[in-house]
């Protein structure tokens, strides 16, 4: 496995999914790096993927295979409530994936945040529903916390509580089935803005060993996807910039 961050992740990474499977299909290359560097990471998975009803078989091979990724049973988080299930009809609400998203940063420390981008690398709309929760998440924490500033007086927040947040590359589906071939590509245009970070590996080996965790999904069209697909090679992430809050009024003369 070889990484090549031109970003260098903050802290405890969390990694923010809609079903079980996703952390293997979208997320091995980045996932096997911080765990070869000692890096922790936490996984919340929005969903247990119950539309068969193999809820529970699914939770139990989320965990194996975040195992295989290198993220421990304990820092992985699955949400079930009956607003995030899995082959709804409706979208997710942004306030419920929001309100998950903070009890999560606030239980393992998030100091980094890495998610699906408006795409979802798919376009499935559980994927862009988790982005549009994490985006509100945010907003709503800077907002918050530039209020606290206000009122305290400092007028900036502490740096020490600053959070990081990437959502991953959606392309187009040429670059998508490329496999390692895209990793060339990926490189030369992940440095400077927009791009945050890169995130190789020389093999889909680890990403095969992680989705056929996942038995009861490790059909053939995945199977083909995790040899086919650029996202068991490597990962590139944008930053996800969050609007500044807006600024108080001027004082009355």
């Amino acid at each position: 496995m070889a990484a090549t961050p031109s970003y260098a992740l903050r802290g405890t990474v969390g990694v923010v999914i809609a079903h079980p499977d996703d952390e293997s299909m979208f997320f091995a290359p980045t996932l096997t790096t911080l765990g070869r560097r000692g890096q922790r990471a936490a996984v919340l998975c929005l969903s247990s993927g119950d539309f068969y009803g193999l809820g529970q078989t699914r939770k139990r091979e989320l965990v194996k295979a975040c195992g295989v990724l290198g993220v421990e049973e304990d820092d992985v988080v699955v949400i079930e409530h009956p607003k995030l299930q899995d082959g709804s009809t409706e979208a997710w609400p942004a306030d419920v994936v929001s309100s998950h998203v903070h009890d999560f940063v606030q239980k393992f420390g998030i100091q980094t945040i890495l998610t699906f981008d408006e795409g979802g690398v798919s376009g499935h709309s559980d994927h862009t529903a988790v982005n549009r929760g994490v985006a509100l998440f945010l907003r709503t924490r800077a907002v918050t916390r530039h209020t606290a500033s206000i009122a305290e007086g400092s007028g900036s927040s502490s740096s020490s509580s600053t959070l990081d947040a990437f959502a991953l590359v959606t392309t187009g589906i040429l670059r998508k089935y490329s496999g390692m071939l895209d990793m060339p590509w990926s490189l030369a245009t992940s440095y400077g803005p927009p791009l945050g970070a890169f995130f190789s590996s020389c093999s889909a080996r680890i990403a095969w060993a992680a989705m056929a965790a996942h038995h009861s999904q490790f059909v053939w069209y995945r199977r083909l996807f995790v040899i086919f697909s650029r996202y068991a090679y490597v990962n590139t992430f944008i930053r996800m910039h969050v609007p500044p809050p807006p600024l108080p009024p001027p004082p009355h003369r």
